[in-house]
């Protein structure tokens, strides 16, 4: 995992004290006595420190947006120089010893740009969790956000390693349920008032299923699936249990209230719509996705895609909260912005050599 200095430092801490690694009898590493959880506080905390070493190094403390360019410049370097972009040098020495030839994968400069930018992503993502999040629990529409956060970097990384292993349809399997998300995630920032209708369908979901195991396994349904499932038809109407039920208080006509409808209400534009159905093409078990299988560059053109919405999303948050200053919030748009820009030049680069 690409990561901060900082965070290096403190795993190689844990690898000495945890593990057993012996190169020379091509024995793994012994995880038996590895403390997860306590990784887990150190990541967060070192995920942390590095936003708040920009926010609090920075030399500009006033004039914010006069000042854009330079923090822009400011970010950029500041990323540069803590986060240097992965060389197959650099790539070498991390790999040496390990003898996973999906790994080498890394070596291609594009998968390496975004296995980075969805590090950066994961850096952005602990700092507003820890300092902000927690803190607007009770904001039922900033909750929302941050669990469509949540799963999208989750996707982010099965990504990264569908890439690193070479899985390429499943890569864009994953792509699509990615779109398909951020549709739902554009609709409900269009239509907040559906948010709670939204959180229930989950229930009543989760009732459909107990209900049809029951019936598989001939047994009674319980007492409190049935009474659960029946109060939700009650408050939502007699097809809240249908795939798109929960749009109803919007999506009058019940035949209208699919994927398709969200999407051309959101207007998320022809491209996103072409990559969608490109994705499906591959996803689907048709004659097309049997016999075709996508190149490494046919993949990587998906990233594109992936970065807007990422962005799209983290910035929707971010403007949610209640930043505690102005330089902090400009900072972290900044970091955003700079994180997506260093990506996109790469694959762009990439590109120009391929063409």
């Amino acid at each position: 995992m690409l990561t901060t200095p900082d965070f290096y430092n403190e795993i190689g801490k844990l690898v000495d004290k945890n593990f057993q690694y012996k190169l020379e009898n091509n024995l793994l590493p012994d995880l038996s006595k590895f403390d997860a959880q306590h990784a887990e506080k150190i990541e967060k905390k070192n995920y942390m420190a590095v936003i708040e070493r920009l926010v609090r190094k920075c030399p500009i403390n006033n004039n914010y947006e006069k000042c854009q360019e330079e923090l822009k410049g400011y970010t950029s370097d500041y990323i540069k120089e803590n986060y240097p972009l992965m060389r197959p040098e650099t790539m070498f020495n991390i790999l040496e010893g390990n003898k996973n030839n999906e790994l080498l994968n890394l070596l291609n400069i594009p998968l390496q740009a975004f296995v980075l930018y969805v590090e950066l992503m994961r850096v952005f993502y602990f700092y507003i969790q820890e300092k902000y999040i927690r803190k607007s629990a009770n904001d039922l529409e900033i909750s929302v956000i941050h669990e469509f956060l949540t799963y999208s970097l989750d996707l982010l990384n099965g990504i990264n390693n569908l890439l690193l292993s070479g899985n390429n349809n499943s890569v864009i399997s994953v792509y699509r349920t990615f779109y398909e998300t951020y549709i739902v995630f554009a609709y409900l920032q269009r239509h907040p008032e559906l948010i709670n209708a939204f959180l229930d369908h989950a229930r009543i979901d989760d009732c459909l299923l107990q209900i049809e195991m029951a019936k598989i396994n001939n047994s009674k349904i319980p007492d409190e699936v049935s009474e659960i499932y029946n109060n939700l038809i009650s408050t939502y109407g007699e097809h809240f249990d249908d795939n798109y039920g929960w749009t109803s208080a919007v999506i009058k006509e019940r035949n209208n209230r699919t994927l398709k409808t969200m999407f051309e209400e959101s207007n998320l534009g022809e491209e996103f719509n072409y990559y969608y159905r490109l994705a499906c093409r591959y996803s689907h078990a048709t004659s097309f996705s049997l016999a075709v299988r996508p190149e490494f560059n046919q993949i990587i053109r998906f990233l594109y895609g992936i970065v807007d919405i990422t962005y799209k999303e983290f910035f929707v948050l971010l403007n949610k909260l209640k930043i505690n200053s102005a330089k902090e919030k400009e900072l972290l748009e900044q970091w955003l912005l700079v994180n997506t820009e260093n990506l996109i030049k790469e694959l762009n680069t990439w590109y120009k050599t391929k063409s």
